[in-house]
């Protein structure tokens, strides 16, 4: 009967476990966070650099601190920037794709098109 006992409190334990590492529990205690977790971003042109873009990215709601991804539309990304500048190599029209994570991580992504010219 103990071994029984031991044995439901472990599986318990794990159960626990795994639901915080993989944010289940964070977002059970914070429902209204999570519903409410937005991310968004905008873009400037660097004025005299040709080519380069600033972005900007907005986020509200979810729990800081946040982590952020972004995809560029050519090959390249960068990761923990909130604001960073890209220089395309070439003109053309991008989708750039920012993925916001935080920390219990629950993750919210936009696209948007970027046109260089």
């Amino acid at each position: 009967m103990k071994a029984k006992f031991i044995a439901a409190i472990l599986i318990v334990v794990v159960v626990v476990i795994v639901a915080y590492a993989t944010g289940i529990i964070g977002a059970l205690l914070r429902p209204a966070e999570t519903a409410l977790f937005t991310v968004d971003f905008n873009t400037n042109t660097v004025t005299g650099q040709n080519r380069t873009i600033q972005f900007n990215a907005t986020v509200q709601g979810g729990l800081a601190p946040y982590e952020y991804i972004w995809a560029y539309g050519d090959n390249t990304s960068a990761v923990g920037i909130k604001a960073p500048q890209h220089t395309y190599a070439t003109t053309g029209t991008f989708s750039v794709k920012l993925i916001v994570i935080d920390s219990v991580g629950i993750s919210r992504e936009v696209t948007k098109v970027v046109t260089v010219s």
